[in-house]
């Protein structure tokens, strides 16, 4: 009687457990389910503890569903509350804006989002009018972006509540958003396959052809992120710098799986519900301070960082760090960066849990018997892009699957997983391919300029495109140039055009500009003095501005049989390839000396902002000889 009183029981809870977890997807019900049968007994109170469990658990998943969207809903499903929402919040504005009540629109709208726990995505930024915010809540496209974004960090954050997400199960992410990321990925690649464009000349191009040629191409991406790392190794050890290897790893309680002596998972008590997003934030904030501490110390340091997730998800970076041995202040650089790192890595939380002074953060010198400075970082730069001369992961795990795993994790927590501490600005150096050297011969250039296109264009003459990244840094100012000094930037025009949200578009990249100086021996002074007549630089300022061609987009049954045969060969040697157009290397050229910049300085100065110190006197220069005369 006993057995049958039970049972009933057992089946009336299943009925009931079935009809709680309905709306769940079917992983999430096995994990909940095989916690509450593993936890329900007939005693009463055991069974009401188990129950309530559920209940518990229902609740925070269906708590973290903003926005009425099912856990297992489709990128259909999103688009279509997208549309929902424009069209709702486009009708409450308008209506409420007609009667002249536009504060009343802003409330209504602003009560709509918190009622839908999307009020942290209310698009306000300063600078922006009422009208702008408004065109964005009654635009399908923002909410569509709004929508797979919550979507995207809900779903992984309740896989990783539930325990999903661990080396045993699914390892970085969960097997879900990978399949919504790589779904993502196809249906871009159809859009771009099915794009093509013409410019003026007639020339058509397949945009996922010419995606293909740049950064978004993993290939090209590895080798660019290790020329620039083997070209600041290579300055490094020119200046005599010394160079680091930092891991820094987020508190326990940040974690929601703790690992055995064994290599075995299990949960961690001390887990606060911290998300990856929150952890990386919690980096990202201590980093900054960190750099604060080290600019008051004089500490100059320069190099790269690599985020990766742990088994669980949560972030730790990778630091590959060069500084000069002294600080500005006569200290030793090392201990002064050790001590920082300790205070806003450690000491800052959690210090003194087990095992936090071993493993939070890890050091190690950079030998350089045993080989480069980039061969430290090497392989984590290849786990996060290509797997390229790897196997496995630190779990066993194959390479290709920690990669493709790797890649929906940055995606869905919105992480940025490559960085450049210090340095020249890449945008500058891919910039710089687009100008043809052969069209800026015998034009008077400042010295700087011309070094910097000498390095970018070291790879057309064979020569190593590391070298070529170095030459370009020291053209820049070297490795530790603040960016009000730096001597090339971006040159810049306003377009006047105005977006669909009422807002001017930003300023579009037109070339680049230098503000240096030319280095020469004065004609007089080497009739004069010959070999021993004194080097003068002169300030020197030039504006090169790359032809660039009007694109517009064509018809299928407009497109030529030889686009889609226009790119051919792509590059994977790190250099940023040359633009696909034959005007590419037509370069207008806005050179000027020093009797006539100063009616240009005013314009410029409004497009890209001021060079510090461009209109310095002519001065002479000892000991620094030149074959330049004038």
């Amino acid at each position: 009687m006993r057995f049958n009183a039970d049972t009933f029981a057992r089946g009336r809870d299943a009925e009931w457990f079935a009809q709680v977890t309905a709306t769940l997807p079917a992983r999430w019900i096995d994990t909940i389910r095989r916690e509450w049968s593993g936890a329900w007994s007939p005693f009463e109170e055991m069974r009401r503890a188990a129950n309530l469990d559920v209940c518990r658990a229902v609740a925070g998943l269906t708590d973290a569903q903003r926005a009425g969207l099912r856990p297992d809903a489709s990128d259909v499903e999103i688009k279509q509350r997208a549309q929902v929402f424009a069209r709702h919040y486009q009708d409450g504005i308008n209506g409420r804006v007609g009667q002249g009540m536009e504060m009343a629109a802003v409330a209504w709208a602003a009560h709509n989002m918190e009622r839908h726990g999307l009020i942290d995505f209310w698009p306000s930024k300063k600078g922006r009018t009422f009208e702008q915010e408004m065109a964005r809540l009654k635009c399908v496209k923002f909410w569509r972006r709004v929508l797979r974004g919550v979507f995207a960090k809900t779903v992984e954050a309740c896989s990783i509540g539930l325990g999903l997400v661990n080396k045993d199960r699914d390892c970085y992410v969960s097997n879900q958003s990978v399949s919504r990321h790589t779904q993502q990925i196809i249906s871009a690649e159809k859009v771009l396959e099915q794009t093509y464009l013409e410019n003026e000349f007639g020339q058509q191009i397949n945009i996922k052809a010419l995606a293909a040629k740049g950064a978004a191409n993993k290939d090209i991406r590895l080798a660019e992120l290790m020329t620039r790392i083997s070209g600041m190794d290579m300055i490094a050890q020119d200046m005599g710098h010394q160079g680091i290897f930092i891991t820094v790893t987020c508190p326990s309680r940040m974690h929601k799986w703790t690992q055995t002596a064994t290599g075995a998972v299990r949960p961690n008590p001390k887990y606060d519900g911290t998300t990856p997003r929150d952890a990386q934030t919690y980096l990202c904030k201590q980093w900054n301070k960190l750099g604060a501490a080290l600019g008051r110390a004089g500490v100059e340091r320069y190099g790269f960082r690599v985020v990766e997730p742990h088994h669980d998800g949560c972030p730790h970076w990778h630091l590959l760090l060069f500084y000069k041995p002294i600080t500005a202040k006569g200290k030793a650089a090392r201990a002064v960066m050790r001590d920082a790192f300790k205070r806003y890595f450690l000491d800052n939380d959690s210090a003194t849990e087990r095992g936090a002074a071993e493993r939070r953060i890890t050091y190690k010198p950079i030998d350089r018997t045993k080989g480069s400075a980039a061969g430290y970082i090497a392989k984590y730069i290849s786990k996060n892009t290509t797997g390229f001369q790897l196997e496995f992961d630190l779990y066993g795990n194959p390479i290709v699957s920690t990669v493709q795993r790797v890649a929906a994790w940055a995606s869905t927590w919105r992480v940025r997983q490559f960085q450049q501490i210090g340095g020249a600005p890449v945008g500058v150096w891919r910039e710089l391919r687009r100008i043809n050297p052969e069209a800026v011969e015998g034009v008077p250039l400042p010295d700087e300029l011309r070094e910097a296109m000498n390095g970018v264009n070291i790879g057309q003459q064979g020569g190593k495109l590391a070298v070529g990244y170095q030459t370009y840094t020291m053209a820049q100012g070297g490795p530790c140039v603040a960016r009000k000094a730096l001597r090339i930037r971006l040159l810049k025009q306003e377009s006047g055009e105005v977006g669909s949200y009422g807002e001017v578009k930003a300023a579009d990249v037109i070339g680049v500009q230098a503000a240096g100086r030319n280095l020469y021996k004065p004609q007089h002074m080497v009739d004069m003095l010959g070999k021993l007549a004194p080097t003068v630089a002169r300030p020197a300022f030039a504006a090169l501005e790359t032809e660039r061609c009007q694109w517009r987009h064509v018809t299928k049954a407009q497109v030529k049989p030889e686009a889609e045969r226009s790119i051919k060969g792509i590059q994977a040697n790190g250099e940023a390839v040359r633009p696909w157009t034959r005007v590419n290397n037509s370069t207008r050229l806005q050179v000027w000396d020093r009797e006539s910049i100063r009616d240009q300085v005013a314009v410029t100065r409004s497009k890209t902002g001021n060079f510090r110190g461009w209109m310095g006197k002519t001065e002479v220069i000892e000991g620094e000889p030149s074959s330049k005369t004038n």
